[in-house]
């Protein structure tokens, strides 16, 4: 837990010092009209370059036979079960129709957006599914400049994470990157909320609502059972209680900054204490 911590507390180190060499930087080439932005046709490449890898190691990895199905695994069975009228939250978790650790933790808004994906077999949902995430978070870093400092998160153990366990963090902080895309942050509220905290965007916030609308107009309980089941899973809690989280708060004494704003805001919702969820500090 105070590893994690740590990590956060050094990415955000990192990022300030980046971007002070970056102001720098910016200052040096201002005679220089658009030398640090990219050619459009040139950073699509790049971006789809990223993403075919990173699609291309998932699928490989879930050829293998693993220990546990991928996180993404849950939302792939619910969107299935919602094509075929069924209730996901009462056919996902132990003993049940698709065998999980857990009930189905996350909410409804992120079981729609997984529907196009049903139509796959899991390790090709698995690929597409991380592969977006990275191509469109490669998509938000290279707004500026092709070598941005910040892929490394691609690569970096908390990236990896997330490749081998099909998570949501890359997907998300591009959402909170890219103004057009906040609306994803709904479909996982919590570490949502962190980056809107740090990221705010009103293009982001009536199309998260009519998303959630939706949901709650194709099925009416679905708020109430989602709650019900996070009550099973005492995994996830915020970092403020585990030890040393409380320090993470004098973050807010640079709260206008937005790395400031995101720690602060991570350690207090509910999350897992797992490598994957520094990747939003790359951002």
């Amino acid at each position: 837990m105070s590893s994690l911590l740590l990590t956060k507390a050094a990415l955000v180190h990192f990022r300030h010092r980046h971007e002070r060499r970056q102001s720098f930087s910016n200052a040096a080439a201002a005679t220089i009209p658009d030398a640090a932005t990219p050619p459009i046709m040139r950073r699509l490449a790049f971006c789809g370059t990223i993403a075919l890898a990173t699609a291309v190691y998932v699928f490989f990895f879930w050829s293998k036979p693993q220990s546990r199905p991928s996180d993404f695994a849950q939302i792939w069975a619910g969107a299935r079960q919602l094509l075929q009228g069924v209730d996901p939250y009462h056919n996902i978790g132990p003993g049940l129709a698709f065998e999980w650790d857990f009930p189905l933790l996350y909410p409804l808004t992120a079981v729609l957006v997984g529907v196009p994906f049903a139509f796959l077999q899991l390790r090709w949902a698995d690929a597409l599914f991380v592969g977006i995430g990275f191509g469109t978070l490669t998509w938000a870093l290279t707004k500026k400049q092709l070598t941005n400092p910040q892929l490394l998160v691609i690569v970096s153990t908390a990236g990896i994470c997330v490749m081998q366990t099909s998570q949501w963090s890359a997907l998300l902080t591009a959402a909170a990157l890219v103004p057009s895309l906040g609306w994803l942050l709904v479909c996982k509220p919590t570490v949502g909320f962190a980056l809107w905290c740090a990221y705010p965007s009103r293009r982001a916030l009536i199309p998260g609502a009519i998303l959630v609308l939706l949901t709650v107009a194709l099925r009416p309980s679905w708020p109430l059972e989602w709650l019900a089941t996070l009550r099973s899973a005492s995994h996830i809690r915020p970092l403020l209680v585990q030890p040393g989280g409380i320090v993470a708060l004098l973050a807010l004494l640079r709260w206008r900054r937005p790395e400031a704003r995101l720690l602060a805001a991570l350690v207090c919702v509910p999350q897992t204490a797992l490598l994957y969820e520094a990747v939003p500090l790359f951002g």
